[in-house]
């Protein structure tokens, strides 16, 4: 479990903590089932991905330096949303009047559709 919604750093603590096969740095690594790789897949782009995917089965890439990219990719994906979660959790007068204007306009809409 890695929350969307946490500092770069605890990102970092969460993906080093991810349990990985036992594999010597420069053996190959194998993908299929592979949590580490099966993340990265999520978060970078496919060339990108496809290009890790050859370093880590070649052996060039270890699952240290894997994780590090890992973390960043979590990091860079995510940065927009936690930025704006964070300027709206300023913002609770805000939310609270978004909340309330939306259920007004759904308690319309629902009478309206069992009225008819």
């Amino acid at each position: 479990y890695i929350p969307v919604f946490c500092s770069d750093e605890e990102t970092e603590q969460f993906v080093s903590r991810i349990v990985t096969r036992p594999v010597k740095y420069g053996q190959p690594i194998q993908l299929e089932g592979d949590t580490v790789y099966s993340l990265l897949q999520l978060v970078l782009p496919e060339q990108q991905s496809a290009q890790v995917a050859e370093e880590m089965s070649n052996g060039r890439l270890g699952y240290e330096d894997a994780k590090g990219l890992l973390a960043q990719a979590i990091n860079d994906h995510f940065r927009l949303a936690r930025t704006n979660r964070a300027e709206w959790e300023l913002r609770g007068d805000d939310v609270e009047d978004i909340l309330r204007e939306g259920a007004s306009a759904a308690r319309t809409e629902i009478r309206s559709n069992l009225e008819t």
